[in-house]
């Protein structure tokens, strides 16, 4: 009896945590999508600097695409420039100078029918952190992630 249940344990331990790896895995999908595909369509081949904040595998496939990590106090990016927010990672506020001279240039949601959320306030989900949830992960039918893309205009 007691091999059985051990057994059973396992199985649905095992299965769980593919479960779970799986959402991992489409979370980072959506940021390497994101930086390599989406950006670069936005921008044009990065021909205009781009500014980001954001972390957690985020800022690693932002930087690789040439983009520049905005410092908590940073109001230094030019007009033309864009400003790519994650709505669900964990963040600092920008710098209020920079914010006022910010506009909303595409708001990119993405999606996915797996229901497994790991990082998502919505969701009250933060498989790393607690600062979205208390839950390691859930399932929800929220987007994955959503980028706010600012454009600066003076």
């Amino acid at each position: 009896m007691y091999k059985k249940f051990l057994t059973v344990c396992l199985i649905l331990t095992f299965i769980n945590g593919a479960l779970v790896a799986y959402g991992d895995y489409i979370l980072a999908d959506v940021y390497r999508n994101f930086a390599r595909v989406k950006l670069l369509e936005l921008n044009q081949s990065m021909k205009k600097e781009t500014y980001f904040i954001g972390e957690e595998g985020f800022r690693g496939y932002m930087e690789d695409v040439g983009a520049e990590y905005l410092l908590k106090n940073d109001n230094s990016p030019g007009v033309g420039s864009l400003v790519v927010i994650p709505t669900f990672l964990h963040q600092y506020p920008i710098n209020n100078k920079l914010m006022a001279r910010l506009k909303l240039k595409e708001k990119v949601v993405y999606k996915s029918r797996f229901p497994i959320r790991i990082i998502n306030p919505r969701a009250k989900t933060s498989f790393f952190c607690n600062y979205a949830g208390l839950l390691p992960y859930s399932i929800s039918n929220e987007p994955i992630e959503e980028f706010k893309v600012y454009a600066v205009y003076r």
